[in-house]
């Protein structure tokens, strides 16, 4: 809820720099602040959501170090697909969404919510799940989840290494996740 703030209702999850307004991006890092308090002064977050707000988050945190980790494809695709056609219980949605749910963003939520449980159950798929990539809801009404898990994760990479291009190099790493996991400690000294 944090990256939500003063979002409004749109149909991407694009943010661009000049939404991160002096008000704003106080109230974003004192919220991150406050998330800090019983860590060592690090804050790490792995919202894929990110990859689309690039230029805002450097607004907000000039000081920071993007970490942009990619994931192959054929690896990313299966799991997304799986975000696209899961049917999950009023019950089950409620219960993994509690602890972020803010009063400002309830209704925004209650009708995405409501409007991908209806059509999972008539169309076999969602309207809408994870990053809202631009033009998502238009490919969505003509394309089969797994085309529209593919759309979705080549523009959000598409997106992220345009913005990233766009920064000053020494403020942004590009590790892939295979890297990652089979040589942790190699990848974790580059991030440093």
């Amino acid at each position: 809820m944090i990256w939500d703030m003063d979002l409004g209702i749109r149909e991407n999850d694009c943010r661009t720099a000049d939404e991160a307004t002096p008000e704003l991006s106080s109230r974003i890092r004192d919220a991150c602040s406050a998330l800090m308090e019983d860590s060592q002064n690090t804050y790490v977050d792995d919202l894929s959501y990110h990859a689309l707000r690039i230029p805002f988050l450097h607004a907000v945190f000039p000081e920071a170090k993007i970490i942009h980790v990619v994931r192959n494809p054929e690896d990313a695709i299966p799991e997304m697909l799986y975000g696209w056609t899961n049917r999950d219980s009023v019950r089950k949605a409620f219960t993994r969404r509690r602890k972020s749910i803010r009063i400002q963003g309830l209704p925004r939520m209650a009708l995405r919510f409501l409007r991908n449980y209806i059509s999972s159950r008539v169309k076999g798929s969602r309207q809408t799940w994870g990053p809202r990539v631009p033009e998502l809801s238009e490919f969505v009404a003509s394309h089969q989840p797994a085309e529209v898990a593919a759309f979705q994760w080549q523009s959000m990479v598409t997106i992220a290494m345009n913005d990233l291009a766009n920064l000053p190099r020494e403020q942004w790493l590009q590790v892939n996740f295979n890297a990652l996991l089979s040589d942790p400690v190699g990848e974790a000294k580059k991030i440093g």
